[in-house]
């Protein structure tokens, strides 16, 4: 067991620095990690899926996917354990499955007019994410709909945002609460 300030595991990427970090709410040790290459400038992304051995402790990695721009964010389907949201550096949110044989992801979406900085997952409701854009924009997504259910467009900067509920939280120069619904 950890004490407190002492490194849970180490997990180095090839060519990529990571981005985001997400914990599985349904299993034990595995991790989501978002990396780019270059610093997010320009190159590829990548999204992991490592697991914690718990016997040697050391982070190996289940699955990867690759996309051809930087992944930013990324955050786990609250409702799928095998589900999870990629925010990328071409404008598009990539939902993945790890059950898929192929590398390719189960829906993308191209909505967004320049770089996604930010995903997350509602953890109340669990049917819906939010993602945040460059583009000063905010969309609500359902996975089971082809396209965005809402856009808040309230700021020229958007830069990220916390999720709670049915509440959410922009974070630019100045703050505004949204009501989803």
């Amino acid at each position: 067991m950890q004490g407190p300030g002492e490194a849970y595991s180490l997990f180095r990427t090839e060519d990529m620095h990571n981005y985001s970090v997400e914990f599985s709410p349904f299993r034990d040790g595995l991790l989501a990690i978002g990396a780019s290459q270059y610093f997010g400038i320009v190159g590829n992304g990548r999204q992991y899926i490592v697991q914690k051995d718990p016997v040697s402790g050391r982070m190996q990695i289940v699955r990867f996917f690759e996309t051809n721009d930087a992944i930013f964010d990324c955050t786990w389907n609250e409702m799928n354990e095998n589900q999870l949201a990629s925010a990328c550096g071409d404008g598009s949110v990539k939902l993945w499955d790890l059950q898929t044989k192929d590398a390719f992801p189960i829906q993308s979406y191209h909505e967004h007019m320049q770089e996604v900085s930010s995903v997350d997952w509602n953890v109340v409701s669990k049917r819906s994410f939010l993602t945040a854009s460059h583009d000063g924009t905010v969309k609500l997504w359902d996975p089971t709909s082809p396209r965005s259910l809402r856009t808040f467009q309230e700021h020229a900067q958007v830069h990220s945002f916390m999720h709670f509920a049915n509440i959410f939280i922009q974070h630019s120069n100045i703050a505004i609460l949204h009501n989803e619904s």
